[in-house]
């Protein structure tokens, strides 16, 4: 396992995504799919917020959020690293079956590069 973000709220991991705080969870890296951001614009004062989404069997979860927009981006860029890396260690393994596990999971996320 090969962490890629970690902070008081949030680990990110090759394996999972451990979300601390009020309403814990542990999210499997295999099982994420159609990852996607969604912005909030500002509302009067207050700065945007954003979060980062995905879904995870037949549901729709949000794996973070902030209002800071260097934290989202170092969180971003850690989930787009851990998608890789297994996406990586599948391909070396030879366990890719379909045409879409084969692209890189970059290709299939809104908020890639």
């Amino acid at each position: 396992m090969r962490a890629f973000y970690q902070s008081h709220d949030l680990l990110v991991t090759s394996d999972h995504v451990l979300i601390h705080g009020p309403e814990p969870a542990e999210y499997r890296i295999d099982f994420l799919e159609d990852v996607y951001r969604v912005e909030h614009p500002r509302n009067g004062r207050a700065r945007p917020q954003y979060e980062i989404r995905a879904k995870y069997g037949v549901h729709d979860v949000r794996l973070f959020h902030t209002s800071d927009a260097r934290i989202f981006g170092q969180v971003r860029r850690a989930l787009i690293r851990a998608l890789e890396w297994r996406h990586e260690e599948r391909r070396r393994a030879g366990t890719n079956a379909s045409a879409r596990a084969r692209r890189s999971p970059v290709e299939r996320l809104p908020f890639g590069r």
